[in-house]
């Protein structure tokens, strides 16, 4: 896993970069005290950015404003924007560690005929997000603070105060790659308390990534709408290493940096 430190050049911000949609001002990253105590952290909370993995690319100074202890970008680089002890303004803020998976994700109705029509404006999560996001959940779970107390894995959905607006965050292969593999690998869960429970949609197989579509279309894009094939050696729940060179899908020089 690639993470690189990000708290130092995130100490001073204090804004967002996304609108309010009752006062049209940035949103503030902290509400309220600005930290929390580590004891208090149980929980792990999965989300997407809500906008395309071509809109910021794999920038690293391009997140900075995000309101996220975590981001994973589509070349699975993990940014660390803020340290845990921090108190987000956002849900689970006493006692989740958020972290931003970067794409406009398909929803529950997703088929790998919609891969192959190229007409839909969302996208997949990359196999190196998959990958290394595992790794960050192990990493996390690992830390001597931490350890023992990260029980629960949710997806925003579950906890989220803004209706239907959040219904497909983190959205279905997020949470089947990611919070069905904690679940079933690391012994986490997704039932805390105030929790509403996981979608029985969200843990079809049909969501694994790389997606179950007939070689050799893998179902996966490259930036330039050509298809990629299956990578050999890569399952939903295994990845070899060294990862084979090209694995990742979104080179650098494929992005639109604006």
């Amino acid at each position: 896993m690639n993470l690189i430190d990000r708290t130092g050049e995130t100490r001073g911000i204090t804004e967002s970069r996304q609108r309010s949609r009752r006062t049209g001002e940035f949103i503030p990253i902290f509400r309220g005290a600005r930290t929390r105590e580590p004891g208090d952290i149980d929980s792990i909370v999965l989300h997407q950015t809500s906008f395309s993995q071509s809109a910021r690319g794999n920038r690293i100074d391009r997140y900075d404003h995000t309101i996220a202890h975590f981001v994973v970008l589509p070349n699975g680089t993990v940014l660390q924007l803020r340290a845990l002890e921090t108190r987000l303004n956002s849900i689970a803020a006493d006692n989740g560690i958020h972290i931003e998976f970067v794409g406009l994700f398909y929803d529950d109705r997703f088929t790998c005929r919609m891969l192959r029509r190229r007409r839909s404006r969302r996208e997949l999560p990359t196999i190196s997000q998959v990958h290394d996001g595992r790794e960050l959940l192990v990493y996390l779970r690992s830390l001597e603070g931490l350890h023992g107390q990260l029980r629960y894995i949710l997806a925003h959905r579950q906890i989220t105060t803004m209706g239907s607006d959040r219904d497909n965050c983190p959205g279905p292969h997020i949470w089947y790659n990611l919070g069905k593999w904690a679940v079933d690998t690391l012994g986490m869960s997704s039932a805390r308390s105030e929790a509403r429970p996981i979608p029985p949609s969200w843990e079809d197989p049909r969501f694994q990534i790389p997606p179950p579509c007939d070689p050799p279309d893998s179902g996966r894009l490259t930036a330039r709408g050509q298809p990629l094939p299956r990578p050999e050696g890569v399952s939903a729940y295994g990845f070899r290493k060294p990862r084979p060179e090209g694995l990742d899908f979104y080179p650098d020089d494929e992005f639109e940096i604006f």
